[in-house]
This record gives C-alpha cells, structure tokens and sequence, in this order.
C-alpha cells in the first residue's frame, strides 16, 4: 500500500532541488548541532527534581535486578540510566543504601545521590548520556520518514524544526521518560508506516519490536497500541484483506509488542492487587505503574497557568502550553501545513501517513480530560509527528516562488537565533508571544521552566556577584550544600512554613533566591505566601527559573497597623508578627464595613483589609483606590482572604470628605419658617471629637430605599467615657423616622488627631408619607445616652448637628 511519492519543486526551482547525498551531509550537520547544544548543555544543570527518583530507579534496576521502585515509570529509559552506572562500581551496592529494604524510594534516592559521597556529576553524565543517544536516533528517524515522503528538502526542513526545537534540546539532556517516549514512540510509528506500505513479515516483527520498547517507555505510549491496532483494522479493510491475514497481522503486532514489554520486565509474574487481585499477569510492575497513574489522575494534582490555580486540570492547558513554548516558525509552518493539507482534502480514504496528524489530535483530545496538568513534557511525545506534519509544507510549488524562499529563509534564521539564544537554558523557553523566558514563570512552572534544574547557575552566579548570605525557597530534589551554596532555607525543616525571621509581607533586608515554582506556589498550602517578591522586579534571573530579589532596607520604617475587622478574617498578635515582622507597631482595629482610620502622625504604615470588606461600593474601596498593594493573600486553600496595602506617612483626608454645610436648628426637622443657624466645620462636640466633613448619599429617596451618611471626625482629646457612639437620624418635626446608629472605631483605641471616617446608613420607612426630612447626628454615651454637647468659642449651642435635607417621594 504504497501511498506517498517523492514530491519534488516545480518550476525553476526545481534545478535547486537536493540531492539526496547534498540532504545527507546537511542532515549530519544538522544532528552535529543537536549532539553540541545538547553534551555541552548537559553537565551545566543540577539534577532536576524527577531525577534523582529515576537514578534510583535505573540503579535499582539494572544493579539490583529489582522492579519494587518501579512505582511510576516503565523500566526501560531508566533501566538504560541504570546500565550506564555500572560504569561506576565505586557505587555502594543497592542493598546497602538507607531505604533498600522496604523499597523507600524517597530515602534511597536521597542516600545515593547526596549523603554517601559519590560523585554526582559523574553520575548525573552517565544517566544523561543515553538521552542524547536517544535525542540522536529520533532526529535521525524524522529525517529519514520525512524524506521518504518529500524528499532531502522535507527531510532536512522536518530535522531543523526538530533540532532547534529548545523544548527537544532540554529533554535530549534530561534523564526521564519523556525523551525516551517520543523517540521509541516515533520508531513504532515509522515502522508501523513501513509495513502498511509494504506489508512483509521482517517488517511487521520490527513494528512489534518498536511498540514494545515505546510501551517500555512510558504508560501514555499504551494510546499507540490501541492506536495502531485501528489503524491497522481501518487499511486492512480498506485493502480487502482476508480476516485470517488481518487478525493474525493484528495478533503479531500486539502480541509481540506485549511480549518485548514483559521481556523488559524480566518475564516477572505476579498477582497484580489493582487489576488482578491474586491471579498472577504477565509484567505486574508495568500494571501496577498504571494503576498508580490513574488513583493520581482520580486525585488530582495542583497545577499553575497564567495565576490561575487548580487540583483537577484545564481542558486547554497542553494547548496553551503548546503554543507559548513552542518556537514561533514551527507554529508557523504547521499552520500552513495543516490549511495545504485541508486545501488537498479528498474523498478517498486518507492515506497511512494520517496517522502524523491523527496521533497529535488523538493526544491533545485525551489530554483535554487529564487532571495532571505538569507540563510540556508530557506532550513531547506527538512534537516529532506534528514536525513531520509540518514538513509537507516543501510539496507546496509556492513555497519554492521567491517570496516563499525568501520567508523560509526569515523562519530558519528566526528558529536557529532563538534556540541559540535560551542555551544553555533550553528548559525554560518560551516564545514571544508571551514575551520570552523572562516573562515565563509568569504563565507556568515545574517541569516547564523550573524543574529543580538551577543550582549550579545559582552557584555561578552567587561566586560571580560576590553573595556569601542568601535566603533560599528552593523547588527540587537536589542539595544546594552540596554545591556549596550558603544559604538559609525560609521553610521549616521539613515542611512548607515559613521560618519565623521570614515575613511574607515585610521580608527583612537581604538577598532572596526564589524558585519560580515555589514563587507560584502551586504546591503550597497557601499559594500566595510569595506575593510581596511577585510584586517586585527580580534583581536578576537565574537560569530563568531561579529569580533573585535584594530587600533594601526601608528609609522610613512603618508605625502603624490598620487591620479591618471581619468575621472571616482573625490574625491573632503572633500571626500579624509573623506576616509584618514587627513588635513595636500601633495596631488599632475598626470595622471597614462603616468606618475608616487615619492614624495621627507622620509615619507610614500598613492597612490590613479582608477580601470581603473591600469593594468599589466599600469605604475601603475609595480610600485605598490609589493605595499600593504590598501583599495579598487569595484564601484559595481555605485560608483567610486579605490584602495588605502600604499607607504614606501624612495621609491626608481626601477633600471631598471635607465638604458640607452644617446647621443647628431648636426646631427638630425645621421648616422654611424655622430659625436655622449655620455652622463651621470643623464642629466642636464635646471637646472630644470635631466633625470635619460629611457626604449624603443623595437629596432626595424613596420609601424603601438607603440614604448613606458617610462623616469625618478628627479626635481633639482622649473621651473621658470610652463607651461613646454616633447617632445617624433622619427625624421628621417629631420623631425620628429612622435610625442609623454606630461608630467602627472603639474610642478605648482613640489617640490624638486620630482621623475617622464613618458611614451609617438610613433606610427609609416604606409607609413613610411624603415630604422634608432632615438628616442630623452627634455624639452620645452608650452607658448614660446623654449627648456630647456642641461647642461654639466654648458654649454650648445643641445637642446634635443637622447635615441636611433629604426629600422623601412617593
């Protein structure tokens, strides 16, 4: 079933058109490049946070000839990993490492890696090694397929998008499965294409072989097995084969594929306690592995893109992923491939080649349904079938047209520069769509920028700029003592607080190193313990997945805490230390639902606000509109919601709370024939507080309807009672009709030229009649409800001051 020729330019183009011994000699220089970006990169990373883990299970496996740490990967890219340290025989022996006995693996690996002095690079060379390998044959292999269907010119165009693609570059020196996947992956699809172009026996022992060792590489690879099995079912039909030929084709391929994986696993057999219960099957480890990645998916894991966080995925973030970190040209031409290829559509049943785009579609559809969303790296294993996709872009004669050269050539320069540029960081690329690298950390972490992989830059640059103090919030498995880094941990040992000399909100003076992951926070108890730096510019950018931070200390210290009451919120005095750091601050409280402070003085100071006592509509809404946002805690894992903002010294009161005319009156809600005397603000009552201001909400209202009085009191001496109120009335000539009493700042917390802001509300009546009322407050005792007196030259001239005139309309 021979369904692909050889395209070749037309036109004049066409005298161009390479060789195939011209596409040799370019197809090795271009697997040169691949092998330089990625040995010289390689010994220039610490150890990645999965690493370590697939060390031991690769030593574990190939010294110790045991699968129980097989608790997660299938055996083969680790088992490679695991030959190579054979190379080392100055390795303790496996059954000698803390944590042998009871398969631990967390404690195994941290032995063998950091606590028994064995060579860690060395180490970490000879795991990696393997990978390059790997990364070599499938660049190889996509320039061979690729140039089986459209010529040197489509294999060379498919091994260029391959080989500076960073996110190809980061995992050929990565030792995980992801690599392994796409490679071994990749072989089954070629050799699968191969047999179903020319069906032969030799051929389909080699599609079984491949998908054995793709299923050996990583579990998601099982999507190729039902995969093949359908497309082999579809063409077989489509061909007329005889259901004898079909199902013993069908039977070999699986079979085989199934009988390499159990080989693999060392012909284990065993029950199977999650899919079997005590009936032994053949590679139980292998199944076992499976059945822990699906209890995870039921779990759910937390995950970051863009400050959104979830535990249970998003059915677009591989496609995000995919189109912010990968490199703008790819894109590009696998947009123009995927319009050619709807352009060429025909009626006819598509070719074997369909799987090239079926398979990413395939993927990218179930990956919309999975709840570990952690990163590129689990889609690596469909980039060399879109890069082969895309690579039919040569068979389009417009593409040879002068113009077309032309913006080939712009591409190729535009990805060679690009993958050039992010070395030796080619984990943390992205692309300008989101502004680059530097702006990375801002959209995703982990596995996609900072994966544990940056101690040895962090050294670099520590020794570079001559830092010999810095704290660290370091995300990964590695040892930063190990690369002799001083450092000072901010987490307790052990866990994911904060140490007490670290305060989120008001970090002391010094040097900060901050793991973009653990700057996110997605696998934080509280995922904002971090958002005093992600409001700072970092100092530098370590690797792009480290970022650095130097607190200055503060010119003008604070005094002063404001904190919100709120049901919701409750920071006892240890906790509002641990988040400001200071023990000599005034902390006054006040209810921000009907008032709000100005401490007196000149010193500058904090106002703790919660989520639910902040809104456009909120006292705390207009007063902290232009104020800075120091700190914010979302309460997105059931923690308190609040917002820490930075108040100036000498906060002035904002003018419109010093406009009003007041008045005084014998009579209670005056008429036009009764006497009415004005007053200047401010209005002394009592000698203890003065009424600066006042706003009514509005002159006129409707049964039913709030009438807001917001007023503005400054503090002239300490009361001699501290159990004192406002009272808020609308009266008519009798009585008051409504009341609105109460007062947000408990005068216990009083000090001098303290200024408050107080809001009452008013709600009119609904059998209220129509007509003129007035609006009046004053002071009163809570205990005796006798009124502060208002003062004119020292004389008493009224109990109470009226604001103004509120029209009641029916």
């Amino acid at each position: 079933m021979n369904d692909t020729t050889c395209a070749r330019p037309s036109g004049r183009c066409a005298l161009r058109a390479l060789r195939p011994r011209g596409g040799l000699i370019g197809a090795c220089g271009l697997l040169l490049a691949l092998f330089l970006q990625a040995m010289l990169s390689l010994p220039l990373a610490s150890p990645s946070y999965d690493e370590p883990y697939d060390v031991a299970r690769g030593y574990a496996y190939a010294r110790g000839a045991d699968l129980r740490m097989q608790q997660e990967h299938p055996v083969l890219v680790d088992g490679l990993g695991g030959l190579m340290l054979l190379l080392m025989p100055e390795l303790t022996p496996p059954e000698q490492v803390p944590g042998w006995d009871d398969a631990h693996l967390y404690q195994f690996s941290q032995h063998l890696m950091w606590r028994l002095g064995h060579d860690v690079d060395k180490m970490m060379f000879l795991v990696r090694f393997p990978m390059v390998l790997l990364a070599m044959l499938l660049a190889a292999m996509v320039y061979r397929w690729a140039a089986e269907m459209h010529c040197a010119a489509g294999g060379l165009l498919a091994l260029g998008l391959l080989v500076f693609n960073p996110n190809i570059v980061a995992h050929a020196r990565v030792f995980s499965t992801d690599l392994g996947a796409a490679c071994f992956g990749t072989v089954a699809l070629y050799t699968w294409w191969r047999w179903m172009r020319t069906p032969s026996a030799a051929r389909l022992a080699a599609a079984a072989l491949a998908l054995g060792l793709a299923l050996a590489a990583k579990t998601s690879n099982l999507t190729l097995l039902a995969l093949l099995i359908a497309f082999t079912l579809l063409y077989g039909l489509e061909e007329r084969w005889r259901w004898s030929r079909l199902v013993a084709a069908i039977a070999v391929m699986g079979g085989g594929a199934l009988l390499v994986l159990w080989a693999l696993y060392r012909f284990e057999f065993r029950p199977a306690p999650h899919w079997t219960g005590t009936v032994p099957v053949p590679a139980t480890s292998y199944w076992e592995a499976l059945a822990w990645l699906q209890e995870q998916m039921r779990l759910g894991r937390s995950a970051f893109l863009g400050g959104r966080y979830t535990d249970w995925g998003w059915w677009y973030y591989f496609l995000v992923v995919f189109l912010i970190k990968t490199p703008l040209p790819f894109l590009g031409l696998l947009a123009l491939a995927a319009l050619l290829h709807v352009a060429r559509r025909t009626r006819r049943a598509p070719p074997a080649s369909a799987v090239l785009w079926f398979y990413p579609l395939l993927y990218f559809v179930t990956s919309a349904f999975s709840t570990l969303n952690l990163g590129y790296r689990h889609i690596l294993p469909v980039v060399p079938a879109m890069t082969l996709f895309a690579a039919r872009v040569v068979d389009w004669p417009g593409l040879w047209r002068r113009p077309g050269r032309v913006a080939l050539a712009v591409l190729a320069v535009w990805l060679v520069v690009g993958s050039a540029a992010i070395f030796p960081y080619h984990l943390t690329y992205f692309n300008e769509l989101v502004g680059g690298p530097a702006n990375g950390y801002r959209w995703l972490v982990d596995s996609n920028l900072d994966w544990g992989q940056g101690l040895k830059h962090l050294k670099r640059y520590l020794d570079a700029e001559g830092i010999d103090d810095v704290w660290l919030a370091y995300f990964g498995s590695g040892d930063p003592g190990y690369y002799g880094i001083r450092h000072r941990s901010v987490f307790e040992p052990g866990s994911g607080r904060l140490v007490a000399e670290v305060n989120r909100a008001n970090p002391q003076p010094g040097w900060y190193a901050i793991s973009a992951t653990v700057l996110q926070g997605p696998y934080s108890d509280n995922p904002d313990l971090f958002d005093w730096f992600r409001r700072h510019q970092p100092t530098a950018y370590i690797g792009y997945s480290i970022l650095m931070y130097h607190v200055e200390p503060e010119s003008d210290p604070s005094g002063w805490l404001g904190v919100c009451y709120a049901p919701d919120v409750s920071l006892g005095e240890s906790e509002l230390t641990h988040l400001l750091g200071c023990t000599d601050l005034r902390v006054v409280g006040f209810d921000c639902a009907q008032a709000w402070l100005l401490p007196a003085g000149d010193e500058p100071g904090w106002y703790l606000v919660p989520a639910s006592r902040y809104g456009p509509t909120m006292l705390s809404g207009s007063v902290l509109a232009e104020a800075d946002v120091v700190y914010r805690q979302r309460g997105l894992r059931g923690g308190p919601a609040f917002t820490v903002y930075k108040a100036p010294g000498g906060w002035a009161l904002d003018e419109a709370y010093l406009e009003g005319q007041a008045w005084t009156s014998p009579a209670l809600a005056p008429t036009d024939d009764d006497p009415l005397s004005a007053l200047s603000l401010p209005v002394d009552l009592g000698g203890e507080l003065a009424l600066l201001g006042f706003q009514l909400s509005t002159p006129s209202a409707r049964p039913g309807e709030t009438i807001e009085v917001t007023t503005a009191w400054r503090v002239e001496a300490l009361p001699a009672s501290l159990e004192l109120s406002l009272f808020v009335h609308l009266v008519d000539s009798v009585q008051a009709v409504s009341v609105g009493d109460g007062l947000g700042f408990s005068a216990v917390q009083w000090s001098l030229s303290d200024v408050l802001i107080q809001r009452n509300r008013l709600t009119v009546p609904a059998d209220l009649p129509g007509g003129r009322y007035w609006v009046e407050v004053g002071v009163y005792s809570l205990v005796s409800g006798i009124r502060h007196p208002v003062l004119q030259e020292g004389q008493s001239i009224a109990d109470r001051v009226l604001l103004g005139a509120v029209d009641v309309t029916r």
